[in-house]
């Protein structure tokens, strides 16, 4: 991934908490700030601060196969359920498809 650009803060605050901007993710176009690198590299997260809202997202890094692409769509078509993440949009490169969903709380 690109290191932030002029045009990213240094510093954010959310929740009562400072964050440092590591880094930039472009999902469909829009921008996102990446706070912290989560996981490990077979599950690869991102937790994200959403500008237009003012709220933390998390992106999940996935390997891009029929499966997973299955389970995307099963879970974009469920109603919001508290014990499952919803997935706010997702977006293939190459052989990875990368998730985005609610903000999570409790990595704090």
């Amino acid at each position: 991934m690109p290191q932030p650009t002029e045009q990213s803060p240094q510093r954010i605050r959310r929740g009562g908490r400072t964050y440092r901007v590591i880094d930039e993710l472009r999902v469909r176009g829009r921008r996102y700030w990446v706070l912290d690198r989560l996981g490990n590299r077979h599950r690869p997260r991102l937790l994200l601060d959403d500008p237009a809202t003012q709220q933390l997202r998390v992106a999940v890094i996935l390997p891009n196969e029929s499966s997973t692409n299955q389970h995307l769509h099963v879970l974009r078509r469920l109603p919001p359920v508290a014990e499952l993440p919803q997935i706010l949009d997702y977006q293939r490169r190459g052989d990875e498809t990368g998730g985005l969903s609610h903000e999570w709380w409790a990595l704090g």
